[in-house]
C-alpha cells in the first residue's frame, strides 16, 4: 500500500524479510529480520559448545520463520538436531521431554509464546532436563518467569536473542527515557525507541528533500529518495545508513 501511494515508510518494529526484500523505495526499517535473528541463535548455540539440539515452535509465522532460520544456520555451523515439534499446545509437554531426554539434549530452541515456554521450563525442569533453553524475545516478558519461577535459571538456564535492544542498554536513549516516564508515567517498550528514530529519520529526509529544491515542498517520491540517501543518521538507538532494499547497515 504505501509502495503503490509513494508514500515513505520506516518500520520500527516489522522482522519479515518480505518487508524489504520485495525492493520497494518506499519501504524501510530500523530493526534487525527474522533470518538474522535466527542465525544469532544457532551462533550463540555453537559457542556454547552443544551437540544436540531439539527444536520446538508454534504454528505462527514468526515463530516458524525463526525456527526454520535457526534450524538452517545450525546445519551450516556442523550443529545436531535431533528432533523438532510444531506444537501450539501450553502444556502437557511430557511425551517431547521423554524424547528431549533420551536424545541426550543439551539445547532446546523454542520459537514460542511465553506461557508455552514457561509452563515447558516447568516441566522439563521436574522430569530432569538440566540443559539450556533458548528462544526468541517473545520471552522477554515477566509472564515467563511468573510461570517458570526459579526454574528459569536451574541447569543451563533460559536465554533469547531480541531484534531490539532494551533502552536501558542504550545510554544515548537515557534522556528520552526519563522525558517518556515523565510526559505518560510508564516506561518505554522496546520498539518505542525505534519509532523515535523512524520518525527523526523521516523527518531529516524532509528537510533535505526541501533544501535540495529552494525550501519548496518536496514531493513523496523526492522524501523517499532522501531516506535511501541520509548517510549516518545519529539516532537514540544508533546510527542508521540504509542498503538499496531498505535495511539498517550493519556498522
Amino acid at each position: 500500500v504505501y509502495h503503490q501511494a509513494g508514500l515513505a515508510f520506516i518500520s520500527p518494529s516489522s522482522t519479515l524479510t518480505d518487508v524489504t526484500d520485495r525492493g520497494y523505495l518506499e519501504v524501510n526499517r530500523v530493526i534487525g529480520r527474522e533470518d538474522v535473528q535466527g542465525a544469532v541463535g544457532a551462533l550463540f548455540a555453537q559457542e556454547r559448545g552443544v551437540k544436540a539440539i531439539y527444536v520446538i515452535y508454534n504454528t505462527s509465522l514468526f515463530s516458524q520463520k525463526n525456527a526454520d532460520y535457526f534450524k538452517r544456520k545450525a546445519s551450516q555451523l556442523g550443529l545436531t538436531i535431533v528432533g523438532e515439534l510444531s506444537t501450539d499446545i501450553s502444556n502437557n509437554f511430557e511425551g517431547t521431554i521423554k524424547r528431549i531426554l533420551e536424545a541426550n539434549t543439551d539445547l532446546v530452541y523454542f520459537s514460542g509464546f511465553s506461557d508455552q515456554v514457561g509452563n515447558f521450563i516447568n516441566e522439563a525442569r521436574t522430569l530432569g532436563y538440566t540443559g539450556t533453553i533458548l528462544g526468541t524475545d517473545m520471552l522477554a516478558t515477566s509472564d515467563v518467569l511468573n510461570v517458570a519461577g526459579p526454574f528459569a535459571i536451574d541447569g543451563g538456564g533460559l536465554y533469547y536473542t531480541s531484534i531490539g535492544a532494551k533502552i536501558a542498554t542504550l545510554p544515548s536513549a537515557a534522556q528520552f527515557a526519563q522525558d517518556f516516564q515523565t510526559q505518560f508515567g510508564s516506561v518505554p517498550q522496546t520498539f518505542t525507541p525505534y519509532a523515535y528514530d523512524a520518525t527523526g529519520i523521516c523527518m531529516k529526509a524532509i528537510e533535505e528533500a526541501s533544501k535540495a529544491k529552494g525550501g519548496d515542498i518536496p514531493t513523496r517520491a523526492e522524501v523517499a529518495n532522501a531516506i535511501r540517501a541520509l548517510v549516518d543518521y545519529q539516532g537514540i538507538t544508533g546510527t542508521y545508513s540504509f542498503t538499496s532494499k531498505g535495511d539498517p547497515m550493519v556498522s
